[in-house]
């Protein structure tokens, strides 16, 4: 049942970052559709990942205080419904800039509640089962461009619509499965009872992590949306 409930929450990373993967492929279709500037491209990019990254602390300290389970579902939906109205508004850059924030902002309230439960429902595996939760994410920026790109090429820029089909589904799915994923994911642990232990907090090593973190992510954002842009117009 854990197993069933963990290719369920991976499922929905895929669906959440997948629309992360597709906006670079996006990008040479609307600088050519409405004569977007590289500034502004980058622009959307930042728009998707700053709304991420800045609300995800604060949607993670209210999974750790108070566990909303509803956020999985409902980040689902923002993520691809927010990406997938991008190519409605060729020549009007700040909804554009505005549906890219609501997309983030659905990667946001997905990722610490499906992180959370990924994490409860390993049990004694729990490196194993944040690994299947996180593969999930990894198919889903691959996966994105391939659904966007074909899409685009046959129905032009409102092809982008394609990408709130698996947000609509996995969102249905969550739904159903949310209440008994929770149930099973919030059972004590065989041998332990439910007071926490006493933990130390190092901050020290947190730090160098982030760090690290931002590193890589600086050099991913950066070739994932420059590398495309770069392709279509300078190689043709």
């Amino acid at each position: 049942m854990k197993n069933k409930f963990l290719l369920v929450l991976s499922s929905g990373h895929v669906s959440a970052d997948l629309s992360q993967g597709a906006l670079p492929a996006i990008l040479p279709f609307l600088v050519a559709a409405g004569g977007l500037k590289y500034a502004q491209a980058a622009g959307l990019t930042f728009a998707v990942a700053f709304s991420s990254s800045l609300l995800q602390p604060f949607f993670g300290i209210l999974a750790d205080k108070i566990s909303k389970p509803w956020l999985m579902p409902v980040g689902v939906l923002f993520a691809g419904l927010g990406l997938s109205l991008v190519g409605f508004f060729p020549n009007q850059y700040w909804l554009m800039f505005t549906v890219a924030i609501l997309s983030g902002i659905g990667v946001a309230a997905f990722h610490p509640e499906g992180a959370r439960m990924a994490n409860k429902l390993g049990g004694k595996k729990k490196g194993g089962s944040m690994s299947i939760f996180s593969v999930g994410g990894n198919v889903g920026f691959a996966i994105g461009p391939m659904m966007a790109t074909p899409a685009l090429l046959y129905f032009g820029l409102r092809g982008s619509a394609v990408l709130a089909i698996p947000s609509l589904i996995m969102f249905i799915v969550l739904i159903r499965t949310g209440p008994a994923m929770h149930k099973l994911g919030n059972m004590p642990e065989e041998g332990k009872g439910n007071t926490p232990g006493v933990v130390k907090n190092e901050w020290g090593k947190f730090l160098w992590l982030g760090i690290a973190i931002i590193c890589r992510s600086v050099c991913f954002h950066s070739l994932n949306t420059f590398l495309p842009l770069y392709w279509v117009n300078v190689l043709h």
